[in-house]
C-alpha cells in the first residue's frame, strides 16, 4: 500500500500542475484579450451619452433651429438612426448633418444651407414618419433627407420567425453566469461558436435575417412608411432624397445584403426618388473596421461619417452654385437643380434679373430646352412668382402637359396645376390642381370628357400629425382618416382568439383591408393575409379575407386561396354575391408631377 502512495501522489501533483497550468493559460489569455479589446473598443453606454450628448428643445441632437425659415435659407430635414445620430461620435460637428452643413456653406455663393438633424438611436423608417409628420413639417423644410441603415425594414422575429440573435455557451441566470459572460476570453469562445453555428446553417444569421425580411411582409410594410413619406413630400412640393449606409461587413465581398440594395433601388426608380447608395459610391472594397468602432459595435465613426457626408456633398454640391436656389427650387426637380440644366440656371440668372428690375416686375422670362421639348416661362406679380412649364411631342407644335407653380416671394408654395391634353384636339384632358388651404392640401381632379360636362372631384388632405399628453401620435394623410400603421394591424390581427367569431369585427377587418387598397398597398394586403393565415385562420378573419377580395374585383386570388387552403373552402366562399367590384378610387397616383 505504501508503494502505490507515491504514485498516488504524482498523479495528484500532476492533476495540480495541470489544472494550474489552465488557470493560468485563462488568466494568461483573458488579459491579453482584455488589453486587445481594450485598445480597440469604445464603451458606448449611459455615461457617454451624459458626458458628450446635448438635446435641443425637441429632443433631437442639434441646435435651436427657428420654426420660421430665414431668407435666402434652402433647409434639408434629416431623417436617421443611430448612425446619423452620430453614436460614439464625441463632437456634434462631426456628425453627419453638421458636416453636410458646414461644407455646403463653405461653398455656397449665396444661399444659406441649414442642416436639421432629426435622427434618433433606434430609430426605424416608421418612427422617423411619425416624427416627420408631428414636428418635421413645421420646420419648412426644402429637401427632406432619409439616411437608411439595413435594419430599418421590419425583422423582428414575430413577423418572420427568424432570430438572429448569437446563443449563449453559458446559458441561465445567476451572478456567477453573469461574470463569466463578461470575460473577454468567453466573448470570443462564443462570437466564433455563434459564427460557426452560422456556416453549418444551424443557426440563422443576421443577413439571413435581413434578407429574408425583404423577400416577405417585412419590405411590404417598409413599402409603406417610404411611400407615406413621399406622397407628403410630393403633396406640400418637397425634394426627396434617400441614402442607403451599407452593412458595414464584409465590404470587400459579394454584397451581403443585397436584396436591400436592389429592393431600394428599384423603388427610387419607379418612383423618381433621387437615392445614392453609398456602397458603391464609397465602400466597396475597403476594410470595414476602419469605419466602425469595433466589431462588437459596428457604428460609423468619425472616419465613417466623414465618409457619407463628403459623398452626400458632392451629390447636392451644384445647389451651391444657384444664388436664388431658395426661390427656383420647387418650380424644377431634384435632378434637374444637380444636372444643372441649362434651363435651372438660366431662371437663376433671370430670377436676378426680376429682382433688380423694380419698375417692370410683370415681365415674362421665356427658355426653351430642345433637348427635352419643354418651354419654361416665368413671371413675378406683386406677390407672387410664377413658373409655367410646357412639354411639347417631337414636332414640338403640340402640347403634353403643363406645369404651373405659384410661389410666394421667398419661395414658399402656394399651388401647382398640373394639365395633361389630348394629342388631336390639343384641349385639356384632366386636371390636378394642388393648393395650401389653412394647413390642409386641398387636390381638385378634374375630367373633361368630350360629350359630357365636366367632373370635379376634390380631397382634403393633411400629411400632419398630433401628438397626446400621454404619448400617442396619430398620422393623418387624408383629414379625419386616421393612418393606419400596417405593423400595428398585423400585431391586432395574431392575438386575435382563434375562436373568436365576431361580425363586427370581420367588418372592422375588412374596412381596414380597403384601407390599404385605397391607397394602392395591395401587395401589402396579399402580404398579410399570406402570412396571417398560417398563424391564425380566425373565422373573422377569413371572411374578412374573402369579402376583400370580392369588394376588389381580385376573384383569382380568392380562388387561389381556396385551392391553397381547402380546410377553410366553407368559411371562404360562404361570402359569395355579398360584394360587388369596387368603385373607383382617386388616390395619389393622379397627381402626376411634370418630371
Amino acid at each position: 500500500m505504501n508503494s502505490r502512495f507515491p504514485k498516488f501522489s504524482n498523479f495528484l501533483i500532476n492533476i495540480l500542475l495541470s489544472v494550474f497550468a489552465l488557470i493560468l493559460l485563462v488568466v494568461l489569455g483573458e488579459s491579453i484579450l482584455q488589453i486587445l479589446d481594450y485598445n480597440e473598443k469604445k464603451i458606448i453606454g449611459p455615461d457617454w451619452f451624459e458626458k458628450y450628448v446635448t438635446y435641443n428643445s425637441l429632443g433631437y441632437r442639434d441646435h435651436e433651429h427657428s420654426l420660421a425659415k430665414p431668407k435666402d435659407t434652402f433647409r434639408i430635414l434629416v431623417l436617421g438612426d443611430s448612425m446619423t445620430f452620430g453614436q460614439g461620435i464625441d463632437n456634434l460637428k462631426d456628425i453627419i448633418p453638421k458636416k453636410l452643413e458646414t461644407y455646403l456653406n463653405e461653398n455656397s455663393k449665396k444661399t444659406r444651407f441649414e442642416v436639421i438633424s432629426f435622427a434618433h438611436p433606434g430609430y426605424h423608417t416608421d418612427s422617423e414618419l411619425y416624427d416627420l409628420y408631428t414636428n418635421g413639417f413645421q420646420f419648412q423644410p426644402d429637401l427632406i433627407y432619409l439616411s437608411y441603415y439595413h435594419n430599418d425594414v421590419p425583422h423582428e422575429p414575430e413577423f418572420l420567425g427568424c432570430n438572429s440573435t448569437d446563443k449563449e455557451l453559458i446559458p441561465g441566470e445567476g451572478e456567477l453566469n453573469a461574470l463569466l459572460r463578461r470575460s473577454a476570453l468567453y466573448q470570443t469562445i462564443n462570437f466564433r461558436f455563434n459564427r460557426l453555428l452560422e456556416r453549418q446553417k444551424m443557426k440563422p444569421s443576421l443577413t439571413d435575417c435581413i434578407n429574408a425580411s425583404y423577400a416577405s411582409l417585412g419590405w411590404e410594410m417598409q413599402r409603406v412608411f417610404l411611400d407615406v413619406i413621399r406622397m407628403a413630400a410630393t403633396f406640400r412640393n418637397i425634394k426627396l432624397m434617400i441614402g442607403i449606409i451599407p452593412l458595414m461587413f464584409k465590404l470587400d465581398e459579394e454584397r451581403p445584403i443585397g436584396m436591400e440594395h436592389s429592393k431600394l433601388a428599384d423603388y427610387c426608380k419607379n418612383n423618381g426618388v433621387e437615392c445614392i447608395d453609398f456602397l458603391e459610391t464609397d465602400f466597396k472594397g475597403k476594410n470595414a473596421g476602419d469605419y466602425i468602432f469595433s466589431k462588437d459595435d459596428r457604428h460609423l465613426n468619425a472616419k465613417g461619417a466623414e465618409i457619407i457626408a463628403k459623398s452626400l456633398f458632392k451629390k447636392l454640391e451644384p445647389l451651391t452654385h444657384y444664388n436664388y436656389l431658395s426661390v427656383i427650387h420647387r418650380a424644377f426637380s431634384i435632378r434637374e437643380l444637380l444636372e444643372e440644366s441649362n434651363i435651372s440656371k438660366e431662371a437663376d440668372k433671370a430670377i436676378a434679373k426680376i429682382v433688380e428690375e423694380t419698375q417692370n416686375p410683370a415681365r415674362d422670362f421665356k427658355l426653351i430646352d430642345e433637348k427635352n421639348q419643354y418651354e419654361l416661362n416665368f413671371w413675378k406679380t406683386s406677390e407672387n412668382y410664377i413658373f409655367n412649364k410646357t412639354t411639347f411631342d417631337s414636332s414640338g407644335k403640340k402640347k403634353i402637359t403643363t406645369s404651373r407653380h405659384t410661389l410666394g416671394i421667398y419661395g414658399q408654395f402656394i399651388d401647382h396645376v398640373f394639365s395633361v391634353y389630348d394629342p388631336q384636339s390639343q384641349k385639356v384632358i384632366t386636371t390636378d390642381k394642388v393648393e395650401h388651404q389653412n394647413k390642409h392640401i386641398l387636390l381638385t381632379h378634374t375630367i373633361y370628357p368630350p360629350d359630357r360636362e365636366k367632373q370635379v372631384r376634390q380631397i382634403n388632405y393633411k400629411f400632419s400629425g398630433e401628438k397626446y399628453e400621454t404619448g400617442g401620435r396619430t398620422l393623418f394623410i387624408e383629414d379625419g382618416i386616421p393612418f393606419l400603421n400596417p405593423k400595428t394591424f398585423f400585431n391586432k390581427l395574431t392575438i386575435l382568439p382563434p375562436a373568436l367569431d365576431d361580425h363586427r369585427l370581420e367588418e372592422a377587418i375588412q374596412n381596414q383591408f380597403l384601407y390599404f387598397y385605397h391607397y394602392s398597398w395591395g401587395g401589402l394586403v396579399d402580404a398579410t393575409i399570406k402570412e396571417i393565415i398560417e398563424r391564425n385562420p380566425n373565422p373573422s378573419i377569413l371572411r374578412a379575407i374573402a369579402k376583400t377580395y370580392r369588394r376588389t374585383n381580385n376573384l383569382e386570388k380568392l380562388d387561389q386561396l381556396v385551392q391553397a387552403y381547402p380546410q377553410f373552402k366553407d368559411i371562404l366562399m360562404g361570402t359569395a354575391g355579398q360584394y360587388g367590384p369596387t368603385k373607383p378610387l382617386i388616390t395619389t397616383d393622379q397627381y402626376r408631377l411634370a418630371k
